[in-house]
């Protein structure tokens, strides 16, 4: 068999086994995915731990939240595993395939409902601002406002902060804004477009979620872009080969035949085996055998 190369652990993995956490019920209804059959989104009760899957490329996306250092660089309550299924339905959209196992699995990790999206129990926030680790290069700066809110923005389309107005003078605001991105923003006519999800999934997700995705994915999909070659996410994140992932109280271990080998994904990093991470309690391996 061929193993990817595996991280060194942070720490010591847990030593118990084969107990497998109940799901819990959130406070708050939750959302209900309109992509899932509605005899899947009644079902409550956790599957058996193990999912065949042609969608298992988006645990790839566990490396994309280690560069982005995602749950940490986002004052959100979600688990590694809801980012996992937000950027994986957002950088898929209408190409994700709805009936997957791999939504269900995702949801089960994350100890919420199967048949529900993540984020069901957020407050409601208007505010955004992009980590500064995520720019690379200096871009210059603009700025744009209308009534409620004041956006900053580089010249060449990501979104860096949005604030609702205050009673200082806009310039200066903007100016306030800039301080953690290096340079002074000059105003502009029109802010960049924002990301929006055409799939059907999309209105249902948490207003919260679509306000961070809408700012925060062309910095995401131009990382994605500028780490694979400008790949398709598609090409990746899903196969024409079933996987296999099996899954324990202390192991995720996700198995491929050798023929589902992406070259873009391996030159990326993105079929690198996490190994132990704490953020999600497990040791994590990508195989291909």
């Amino acid at each position: 068999s061929w193993r990817t190369a595996t991280s060194p652990p942070d720490i010591a993995p847990p030593t118990d086994h084969l107990i497998t956490p109940s799901a819990t019920t959130p406070d708050a209804a939750p959302q209900p995915d309109p992509t899932l059959p509605a005899d899947t989104q009644r079902h409550t009760s956790r599957s058996d731990a193990f999912c065949a899957t042609r969608s298992a490329g988006v645990l790839f996306l566990l490396n994309v939240c280690r560069w982005l250092d995602l749950p940490n660089r986002v004052a959100a309550d979600l688990t590694r595993w809801a980012w996992v299924e937000l950027l994986a339905r957002a950088l898929l959209d209408t190409e994700t395939i709805p009936h997957d196992p791999i939504w269900l699995w995702l949801a089960e990790m994350d100890e919420r409902e199967p048949g529900t999206l993540p984020g069901s129990e957020l407050p409601i926030w208007n505010t955004f601002a992009l980590p500064t680790n995520w720019l690379h290069e200096p871009a210059p700066l603009h700025w744009y406002r209308d009534e409620e809110h004041l956006a900053l923005f580089t010249a060449d389309g990501l979104w860096l902060a949005v604030a609702p107005r205050t009673d200082e003078p806009a310039a200066l605001q903007a100016a306030q804004l800039a301080r953690p991105y290096g340079d002074r923003p000059q105003q502009h006519a029109a802010p960049p477009p924002r990301f929006t999800a055409r799939a059907p999934w999309w209105p249902h997700l948490h207003p919260s979620l679509r306000h961070w995705l809408g700012y925060a994915m062309p910095s995401i999909r131009r990382l994605w872009d500028e780490r694979t070659n400008q790949t398709a996410p598609a090409t990746i994140l899903q196969s024409e080969h079933t996987a296999h992932i099996y899954t324990s109280t202390t192991h995720v271990d996700a198995v491929w035949p050798l023929d589902a080998v992406s070259l873009p994904a391996r030159l990326a990093g993105l079929d690198a085996s996490p190994g132990w991470m704490p953020t999600v309690g497990r040791v994590v391996t990508f195989e291909f055998r």
